[in-house]
C-alpha cells in the first residue's frame, strides 16, 4: 500500500491514497506546525513529510498526540 515517493508535493487525495483514510486524522495532527503549500486555497503536502509520517507510524514512534514516543 505504501510506495516510495520521489520529491514534490501531494494533494489531500494523493496523501489519502498512500496513507489510507483511517490515518488521515493522525496525519493532520502530525502536520500541525509543518510547512505546506497552498494552491488555490487548498493544501499541498511535501512528499517527504508523508514519507516521514509513514516511517514513524510503522515504527510505532508516534504517541496519541502524534509526538515522537
Amino acid at each position: 500500500m505504501m510506495k516510495k515517493m520521489m520529491g514534490g508535493m501531494m494533494n489531500k487525495i494523493e496523501v489519502i491514497k498512500v496513507i489510507g483514510i483511517d490515518n488521515w486524522s493522525k496525519f493532520n495532527k502530525f502536520m500541525r506546525g509543518q510547512t505546506v503549500g497552498i494552491i488555490d486555497g487548498k493544501e499541498d503536502f511535501y512528499k517527504w513529510d508523508v514519507e516521514r509520517f509513514i516511517s514513524l507510524l510503522n515504527r510505532g514512534e508516534l504517541d496519541e498526540e502524534n509526538r515522537y514516543a
